[in-house]
């Protein structure tokens, strides 16, 4: 699951946590593939073709995770129009605004080297959909934050495609980038992408009422995850010798 500007969003108060125990019981229990994802809302599709974005290129053994290319926007547009992939979104996207989405994550990337990334497969080169890291400033207890987001083809989906590229994804935030910590968020009922959380070795955090999803009372709470890098052990101190 992704969150993002263009999903169709209403904007609501800060959020904090509330206490729903039963919510991660019953999400490690029926955890059955979608993540996260709120970028700031920035401006019209307008630069693929002029301004240039730095590459970037992120390998599993089977994707290759890279920056936007205008040839993805048709791509992106049916996977973002598809039902079955916004079902846990307040409705699918126009291709206006799929294409408005793949904008903000070109400023993204070209502001903080990183973004929700063009998720390709190696073997024919077919764009599947997104993974990656996006920024998030939405009110909630945990913002501002960096968040891992990523949104497939059904085709695709049960693969194992997305805890991959996440993977990969929470390497390159722990280790380049040196990030602190890296969250996730999902509708309590996104069975797929919470088991993805958990494939990542994400930890549960706390249950939130997501301030984008507005009156779309059906897909509220969220799940908070977060994942941090680990830490090594250090060795034990030598006393010298009395």
């Amino acid at each position: 699951m992704a969150w993002m500007p263009g999903d169709r969003e209403v904007e609501a108060g800060r959020s904090t946590p509330i206490g729903i125990g039963s919510l991660e019981d019953n999400a490690i229990r029926a955890a059955s593939v979608g993540g996260p994802g709120i970028l700031p809302n920035i401006g019209r599709f307008s630069y693929l073709n002029t301004t240039p974005v730095k590459p970037m290129e992120i390998l599993t053994p089977r994707l290759r995770l890279r920056t936007w290319k205008k040839r993805d926007l048709p791509h992106l547009a049916a996977i973002n129009a598809d039902p079955r992939v916004m079902e846990h979104f307040p409705a699918p996207l126009s291709r206006k605004e799929s294409d408005d989405l793949v904008e903000r994550f070109i400023t993204h990337q070209k502001q903080h080297g990183y973004c929700y990334f063009a998720a390709e497969r190696r073997g024919d080169r077919r764009l599947l959909g997104f993974i990656g890291l996006a920024n998030q400033d939405y009110p909630a207890y945990f913002t501002p934050c960096t968040d891992i987001g990523w949104r497939l083809h059904p085709d695709v989906w049960g693969q194992g495609l997305a805890a991959e590229g996440g993977k990969a994804c929470l390497e390159h935030a722990f280790g380049e980038l040196g990030l602190p910590a890296v969250h996730a968020v999902a509708v309590h009922r996104n069975m797929p992408s919470i088991r993805v959380m958990h494939a990542l070795g994400m930890q549960y955090e706390a249950a939130f009422i997501h301030p984008k999803i507005g009156d779309h009372h059906h897909l509220q709470p969220c799940l908070v995850y977060v994942s941090r890098p680990a830490v090594e052990a250090e060795e034990p101190a030598e006393f010298p010798e009395a």
